[in-house]
Order: C-alpha cells, then sequence, then structure tokens
C-alpha cells in the first residue's frame, strides 16, 4: 500500500498521497448527491503556508457525515489523509478524501502548536522589536519607560511577544486568538508580578500613612473634647 507523505500545502502536487495537520479556516453545509443517497461535504483548511479545499465525500447513510460536520468548527485542527488532485472546475488542487477509506479526525489542543497554522509577517521580527525599542525609549514618563523596560528586557516575555508581534490574520481568528492568548496570559503573569512588588511598598506606605492619620486624629478629637469640657467648667 502506498505510504502517504508529510508536507506543507505549498509543496502540493497533483497527484500526492499527503497525510498531516491542518487548521479548519472555513466549512461549507454538507449537500446531498444528486443521483445516490448520502451527503458530502467541502473545507477550506491551512497551514502558515498556505491554504487548500477539502472535499470529504460521504457513503449512503447520512448520519456520519453529518456527526463529523457538526463536530469540526472554524479553528479546531485536524489530522487527515487523502489524495491532492485537480478540481476540473476551477483549475485548482484540492485534497480528496473518502468515509471509510482515509482518515479523518479533529486534534486535541495538546497535539499541536498553533503557530505551525499561522501566516507570519514579511518583516523581520528583530528589525521589529529594534523599532519597539526605539519607542520605548521615546516615553518620557520615567516610571512608564522603567514599566515597559522591566517587561522587554525579560527573555521569556520577549520570546512569547516575537510570535504574537509576527502574526498576521490569516482568515482563523480562532487559532490567532490561541496564540495570541498565550502571549496575554504571560503578560498579564509579569504584569501581576511588577504589581504586587510595587503594592507591597504602596500598602506599607498606606500602613505608616493610616496610623499617623489616625494619632492625628485622636490627638484633634482630644484636644476638641478638651476645649468643649473647658467651656462648661
Amino acid at each position: 500500500m502506498e505510504q502517504p507523505t508529510i508536507k506543507k500545502i505549498q509543496d502540493f502536487r497533483e497527484g500526492d498521497f499527503i497525510r498531516g495537520k491542518f487548521a479548519v479556516r472555513t466549512k461549507e453545509t454538507p449537500k446531498e448527491y444528486r443521483n445516490k443517497p448520502g451527503k458530502y461535504f467541502f473545507l477550506g483548511i491551512g497551514d502558515k503556508t498556505g491554504e487548500i479545499s477539502l472535499k470529504f465525500w460521504g457513503r449512503a447513510d447520512e448520519e456520519p457525515v453529518t456527526s463529523l460536520y457538526n463536530s469540526l468548527s472554524v479553528g479546531d485542527v485536524i489530522e487527515i489523509m487523502g489524495n491532492v488532485e485537480m478540481d476540473r472546475f476551477d483549475n485548482t488542487l484540492t485534497i480528496s478524501m473518502d468515509e471509510g477509506t482515509h482518515p479523518f479526525r479533529k486534534c486535541g489542543e495538546n497535539e499541536y502548536d498553533p503557530k505551525e497554522f499561522l501566516p507570519t509577517s514579511e518583516r523581520d521580527i528583530e528589525e521589529m522589536m529594534e523599532e519597539m525599542h526605539a519607542q520605548i525609549g521615546s516615553v518620557e514618563n520615567e516610571h512608564l519607560r522603567a514599566l515597559l523596560d522591566a517587561f522587554f528586557t525579560d527573555e521569556n516575555f520577549t520570546s512569547d511577544f516575537k510570535i504574537a508581534k509576527s502574526t498576521k490574520t490569516c482568515g482563523c481568528h480562532e487559532l490567532v486568538f490561541k496564540c495570541a492568548a498565550k502571549y496575554l496570559s504571560c503578560f498579564c503573569v509579569h504584569l501581576i508580578t511588577r504589581l504586587m512588588s510595587c503594592v507591597d511598598n504602596i500598602e506599607n506606605q498606606v500602613s505608616e500613612y493610616t496610623s499617623l492619620s489616625i494619632y492625628r486624629l485622636d490627638v484633634e478629637i482630644d484636644s476638641i473634647v478638651n476645649l468643649q469640657m473647658a467651656s462648661l467648667i
């Protein structure tokens, strides 16, 4: 039996028998065959190198095809095996899959890296980071500038930031969100850590200020009481 090859979409050629993981970018509602029982549906799938149409041909029993289609959402990652063919209607490459013949499954989130399915910017990320540091250096408020420096001199934070910064929207917003969420969660952790150290100092200052204020209030109350008592004598 012919073994499938693992390729990126940009390297697909007519006649290839391929296997791989791809992100679902679009869905078309299942349709019925004209001359026989059963249904089929089309998906738009992609990786970081491009997009391609997937055609899933179901058997006579419509339920498995409908169930499979309903289980998929835009942004899901699927693992498939199929044949790369030339669509005779629009003269573009497409992947053709037959139910029961070619494996098709939805991947769990721990089975893939979202970065593998997101196109990246044509601009050099290091060049963009240099511009970012120049912008930080131009911030006039020294406290805000120090806060930004605290983030962008941290290697772990900067690494995640570069991933989010270099990612382009690709018609697969759910995957963009997953990738950005990793960056945002990293940002929040760093922000909370930095702020907590500030809060500790603030709490100490507030505590000292509060104690001093209470003491001063006690003195004022004593003074008022003494004046009132004196007026009654």
